[in-house]
């Protein structure tokens, strides 16, 4: 059969109406035979429309969901990406999936909740992954409380874990938490700033960059001469994340870095940053918002501004 389904995905494009009802047909003549031959053409990279055209039928008919959540199929990568493309198709994947969390060891569901995270805003599933939260496994729990804070997206509910005992699930509140702009986020995010695990304090530093906060710039610079190797690595991937051409200098001078892996850290933040200068370059135009404005005594007026590229993307400083 994968010879013939091979044969109708190289026609497609030339009759698409014909090339589905192909498809439909070898379905219908073997079900089993033609999930199999399906999954593993996909599983050996094919592409461009075949793959489209592959996927939508798969996807329409609900014969991806269980595949999703194989390891032995899918690398939990090539899953984030082939869900990525089925939602297109299956609306309401997000939701078939949270429904098979509760029946799934913990590998398996970590590993769904990876691809949740990578389509779903969790509106629909808050109610399905509310059980995780009670979860002892702080892997889940922390997984949970990303998906379910970035659709609540309330303070109140997010102060509430901040004293949770794991550092990830704290972690992944704040993140949750980025992009709310409202004095309680603000102090919130101020306070998870002295975190003292790593993870939890640079988040709440760059959700803070990314709210115009003039103090998370110099506050990230401090983290990155942290005698804390996690400290250090950390604050490179933040100045990575923001972009921001002023932390070129202060990467600068943190190489040479005595540890492989804050190396590693410091030159990726470098690449992105660089990206980010490109991606301006070719953008061409600016959004400039003031954000502070000050009468000076000798009757000049200092501006502070922050600058954005105009299609909406983080602010650069």
């Amino acid at each position: 059969m994968q010879e013939r389904l091979k044969e109708i995905l190289d026609q497609f494009a030339l009759d698409p109406a014909a090339g589905k009802n192909a498809l439909q047909d070898l379905l219908a003549a073997d079900r089993k035979r033609f999930c199999a031959d399906s999954l593993e053409l996909l599983k050996s990279g094919l592409e461009g429309p075949d793959r489209e055209s592959l996927v939508s039928l798969l996807a329409e008919r609900d014969l991806l969901t269980g595949p999703l959540c194989d390891s032995s199929l899918f690398s939990r990568a090539e899953a984030k990406s082939l869900a990525q493309l089925a939602s297109r198709f299956q609306p309401l994947l997000d939701t078939k999936l949270a429904r098979l969390l509760p029946e799934l060891e913990a590998p398996e569901a970590e590993r769904v909740l990876a691809i949740l995270e990578a389509i779903s805003d969790g509106s629909r599933i808050v109610p399905l992954l509310a059980p995780l939260l009670r979860q002892s496994n702080p892997r889940l729990r922390s997984k949970a409380a990303l998906l379910i804070g970035r659709s609540i997206k309330r303070v109140e509910w997010a102060e509430g874990f901040l004293k949770d005992a794991d550092s990830r699930t704290r972690a992944n509140v704040v993140e949750a938490l980025a992009g709310i702009d409202s004095p309680a986020a603000r102090a919130l995010l101020g306070k998870a700033c002295h975190d003292p695990n790593w993870r939890v304090a640079t988040n709440a530093l760059v959700a803070l960059y990314k709210l115009g906060d003039p103090a998370a710039v110099p506050r990230i610079v401090k983290e990155s001469q942290s005698q804390h190797a996690e400290f250090r690595s950390a604050a490179a991937r933040a100045m990575g994340e923001t972009g921001d051409s002023r932390f070129l200098p202060i990467l600068e001078r943190m190489v040479p870095e005595p540890l492989e892996t804050v190396g590693r850290s410091i030159a990726r933040a470098r690449e992105r940053i660089e990206l980010a200068a490109i991606r301006l370059a070719k953008g061409g135009s600016l959004r400039v918002q003031v954000v502070r404005a000050e009468s000076l005594s000798d009757g000049t007026r200092r501006l502070r501004v922050m600058a954005a590229p105009a299609d909406g993307w983080e602010p650069l400083g």
